[in-house]
C-alpha cells in the first residue's frame, strides 16, 4: 500500500470524527444505563459506585437523565478524539486501513451505540495507561505505581474492567518490559496487585442492606424512574449472572445471530490477521500470547453478563489497541492490504457501521430483515 500524504490524514480525521457523531443517536440515556450513575458510596461501599460519586459533584441532586446524557455525550467524544489521536499515527502509512477499522462497528460505532455505559470511562483509563507505558518504561517503580492505581480506579468504575482493561495493561507491560530486557516483576507484581483489588471490591461491593432499601437510596438520588434490573446488579450473585447467562447463551435466537456476526467479520479478522502476520513475523511467542491474551480474557464474560456481541467488540477492539501499542515499541511495518481485500474491508465496514451496528446485530441492519425472518428465534 502506497504511502498517503497529510491531506490523506486529515481525510481520515475528519471521516473519523462524522463516524462519531453519525454512531450517536442522539437520544436520552435509557433507565437501564443512567440508574448505573446513581450509585456511589454515600451509602455504602458498592462496586461500580465511582461514577455515581463523582457525578453528584456535577450536578446536584436529584439528577436527570438529561444530565446523565450530557456528561456520557462529553465522555463518549473525548474518548473518540482519543482513540483516533492514539491509533492512528500508528497506521499513518495504511491509512485507509485504520479508517476502516476505527469505523467499523467495533470501535467508533459500537462505542456510539453504548453510550451512557462506564465502559467508556474505562477505556479512557486503558487509553491513558498504554501511553504511560510507552512514555515511562525506563522508571519501573513510578509506571508500575502509576498502572495499579489507575487499574483500581478503572474497577471501582466497573468490577468487569478486571477482564477488559487489566489484562490488556499487563500484556503491553509484558511486552515493553521483555523487549527492554527488564524482566517480569513489574508486570506480575501489577497484575498481582490488580487481582487483590478486584477481590476487594468483589468481597466488599455488595450492599450491606436489603434490595429495597437499595432501590430507595437510589430513588432519592434520582429525577427519573429508577430501572429495577439496573439497580439489582449489586445484589446479584455469581450464580445468578451465570445462570441467566448461560441461559440465554445457549438458545437458538443467540447461536443465530452469533453466526452471522462472526460471518460477517471475516474481512475485519483478515485485517487483524494481516496486522499480527507482518508486525510479529520476527517476533518470539510469548509476544504472541501476550498479544492474544486480552481477547482470551474477555471469554469469562460471555458466562457472566448478556452483552454476548459487546465482549466481541471489546475483543476486537482490544486486539487493535495492543496491535497499536507493539508499533509504537517497534518498526510499524506497512500493512499492504490487497485492494480486494480493502473493498470487503469497506463493505464490512458499511454494514457493521453507518448502517447500523447493535448488541443485536445484525438485526437493526434493514437489508437483513427478511433473512432474519427465515431464522426461528
Amino acid at each position: 500500500m502506497r504511502k498517503f500524504g497529510i491531506n490523506s490524514i486529515h481525510l481520515s480525521i475528519v471521516t473519523l470524527i462524522a463516524v462519531s457523531i453519525l454512531s450517536t443517536q442522539f437520544t436520552l440515556v435509557d433507565g437501564w444505563k443512567g440508574t448505573h450513575w446513581l450509585m456511589s458510596y454515600e451509602f455504602d461501599f458498592i462496586k461500580r459506585g465511582m461514577i455515581g460519586s463523582v457525578t453528584q459533584y456535577f450536578f446536584p441532586l436529584p439528577i436527570s437523565l438529561e444530565q446523565i446524557s450530557l456528561l456520557s455525550y462529553s465522555i463518549y467524544f473525548v474518548l473518540s478524539i482519543a482513540l483516533v489521536a492514539y491509533i492512528l499515527p500508528a497506521f499513518k502509512n495504511d491509512i485507509i486501513l485504520i479508517t476502516l477499522l476505527l469505523a467499523s462497528g467495533f470501535s467508533l460505532q459500537q462505542l456510539g451505540y453504548d453510550i451512557g455505559r462506564h465502559d467508556q470511562a474505562v477505556l479512557l483509563i486503558t487509553l491513558l495507561s498504554l501511553t504511560l507505558i510507552t512514555k515511562y518504561k525506563n522508571n519501573l517503580a513510578i509506571l508500575t505505581t502509576s498502572l495499579i492505581t489507575l487499574s483500581a480506579f478503572s474497577m471501582l468504575i466497573h468490577e468487569a474492567s478486571a477482564l477488559i482493561a487489566v489484562p490488556l495493561i499487563f500484556s503491553a507491560l509484558s511486552i515493553s518490559t521483555l523487549k527492554l530486557k527488564q524482566g517480569y516483576a513489574s508486570p506480575f507484581f501489577y497484575l498481582a496487585s490488580s487481582i487483590c483489588i478486584f477481590i476487594i471490591i468483589i468481597v466488599l461491593g455488595a450492599p450491606s442492606v436489603s434490595a429495597e432499601s437499595w432501590v430507595d437510596f437510589l430513588k432519592q438520588r434520582s429525577a427519573f424512574e429508577v430501572n429495577l434490573n439496573a439497580a439489582a446488579v449489586t445484589h446479584n450473585s455469581l450464580k445468578d449472572n451465570i445462570t441467566i447467562s448461560m441461559t440465554r447463551l445457549i438458545s437458538s435466537a443467540t447461536a443465530n445471530r452469533m453466526a452471522l456476526i462472526l460471518f460477517f467479520s471475516i474481512a475485519y479478522f483478515y485485517a487483524i490477521y494481516k496486522i499480527i502476520q507482518i508486525q510479529l513475523c520476527n517476533e518470539q511467542n510469548i509476544i504472541l500470547f501476550f498479544t492474544s491474551l486480552p481477547a482470551i480474557a474477555t471469554l469469562p464474560l460471555f458466562f457472566l453478563g448478556l452483552d454476548y456481541y459487546r465482549w466481541i467488540a471489546i475483543a476486537m477492539l482490544n486486539t487493535l489497541l495492543l496491535l497499536t501499542f507493539i508499533r509504537y515499541t517497534t518498526d510499524a511495518k506497512p500493512i499492504d492490504l490487497s485492494k480486494k481485500a480493502l473493498c470487503f474491508l469497506t463493505l464490512f465496514t458499511l454494514y457493521t457501521g453507518p448502517l447500523g451496528i447493535s448488541i443485536a446485530l445484525p438485526d437493526r441492519l434493514m437489508l437483513l430483515k427478511n433473512i432474519h425472518a427465515l431464522i426461528p428465534i
